[in-house]
């Protein structure tokens, strides 16, 4: 039987050798991983450095990653949200349109691909471009139909095209897996506003009183969200109307 290399040589050399490989590997870690694992390890840096709030060098280490792994859906979009807090909305929406276009099977049970979709809507709806925004939310949907978030960004969007009775039932389906309770009290606000909308004052005192028992100290937080949404709405009113006077 053949023994491993490294026992036939005398322990010193051995010692040696050893000490200078662990020296090359420490000064350059990539060299000697496949490339997978050195876009894992600069993956895992990105999220280490994001949760710190240093975004610039999370965006980097995404860089490397994706340099290393270019079909990485979750990589872009991570990096996508990264661009997205440091207020490069024009790059994230890129990262974002990346991940939607790679094969949906190459990530684990769609959730990047559907959470790239989502993102990219919530920036264009922030931007009042509602059709475009509801279109991402349908995918992501369509994508993985048990992830809470898409039902309440898109319930917001059909509330702001007026169409509220469709907004009511994201609403509804959004409460019906939200499991956060932020993101419930959200959507209780939110279907509060709706159902005013409809005439259905009785049902939308209750969801303000469903939203108030989940705030506690996040009452303000929700508040400004909602009253945002209702200017929102508004601004969108007056640009619909300027819109109908040039049409006619």
């Amino acid at each position: 039987m053949a023994y491993p290399v490294f026992t036939r040589l005398k322990p010193q050399l051995n010692l040696s050798l050893c000490l200078l490989i662990f020296i090359l590997c420490v000064l350059n870690p990539a060299k000697g991983q496949k490339p997978n694992d050195a876009a894992s390890a600069h993956f895992r840096q990105g999220r280490a450095l994001y949760g710190k709030g240093d975004l610039n060098r999370a965006i980097a280490s995404y860089d490397e990653a994706i340099k290393l792994k270019p079909t990485w859906a979750e990589a872009y979009l991570q990096r996508g949200y990264a661009q997205r807090m440091n207020g490069k909305l024009d790059e994230a929406i890129d990262d974002f349109e990346r991940a939607t276009l790679l094969d949906p099977r190459t990530t684990r049970n769609n959730l990047s691909v559907a959470q790239a979709y989502g993102n990219r809507g919530q920036i264009c709806r922030n931007r009042l471009e509602v059709e475009g925004a509801i279109s991402d939310f349908d995918k992501a949907i369509s994508l993985y139909v048990e992830e809470a978030q898409p039902y309440l960004d898109r319930g917001q969007a059909r509330l702001l095209l007026e169409d509220f009775a469709g907004a009511v039932t994201d609403f509804d389906s959004c409460l019906k897996k939200m499991r956060d309770p932020f993101g419930r009290a959200l959507a209780y606000a939110d279907r509060s506003l709706a159902n005013r909308l409809l005439g259905r004052d009785e049902e939308a005192k209750k969801d303000m009183d469903e939203m108030l028992k989940l705030v506690k100290g996040d009452k303000p937080e929700v508040m400004r969200h909602l009253h945002e949404l209702e200017l929102q709405l508004i601004m969108l009113r007056h640009l619909r109307a300027k819109e109908k006077k040039v049409v006619a």
